[in-house]
């Protein structure tokens, strides 16, 4: 065979070592998105069937756990590792593997320490392990740089009426409503302000017009 039919056969342009390893990476940067994808599908189900129709433990089980698995298939040296380290807590939480979640938000927040979500989801699986002194601190130090946050005072309010403690309670309740006065359709339904609702201090925060 003559050499110009031979080098007809190649395909022209051959990609160089770097154009090879930028598609690669494309590549690679493509498959994580999809897995990063499939485990907020999974989990935003799970959150959607909880506002409408909670749930059994079996079906929380069953959908997060997918959710776990396209996580695991992640490189762990692949970017984007403090996000999947969050829906990791999402996932665990859910399933109310409360020690898991902590491990999981933990790893989160060493990655975006400013994420104020890390920091909820971690004081939530705090909760969950009836650790209310790790769970405020977790927020607190969460609100001293963002104490703007309304979600995150809200927390604070109720996890300090659990506690017991009611001016700590109405000072962060203040401030949330302060912020959103809409949370007050939020108060009268919630449970952990159960025990601190006959207090005159609460019922002025409550009463309060921003």
């Amino acid at each position: 065979m003559a050499a110009s039919s031979f080098l007809a056969k190649i395909p022209s342009p051959i990609p160089s070592f770097p154009e090879l390893k930028e598609n690669v990476s494309q590549l690679e940067k493509i498959r994580r998105q999809q897995l990063i994808r499939q485990a907020e599908g999974y989990l935003d189900l799970l959150t959607c069937l909880d506002e409408c129709w909670p749930p059994e433990m079996e079906v929380v089980e069953l959908i997060s756990g997918k959710a776990l698995h396209s996580l695991d298939r992640l490189d762990v040296r692949s970017g984007r590792r403090g996000y999947a380290a969050f829906l990791r807590g999402r996932a665990f939480q859910l399933r109310c593997d409360f020690e898991s979640g902590v491990t999981a938000f933990t790893e989160a927040l060493e990655y975006e320490s400013d994420n104020m979500k890390n920091r909820l989801g971690l004081a939530r699986c705090y909760r969950g392990l009836n650790n209310l002194v790790l769970a405020i601190e977790t927020l607190e130090e969460g609100v001293r740089s963002q104490p703007s946050h309304v979600s995150a005072n809200y927390c604070l309010a109720c996890y300090w009426a659990l506690i017991g403690n009611v001016s700590q309670s109405c000072d962060y309740l203040f401030k949330a409503i302060e912020l959103e006065p809409a949370i007050r359709e939020r108060i009268e339904l919630e449970p952990d302000f159960d025990s601190v609702r006959e207090f005159s201090e609460f019922q002025m925060a409550v009463a309060v017009v921003v």
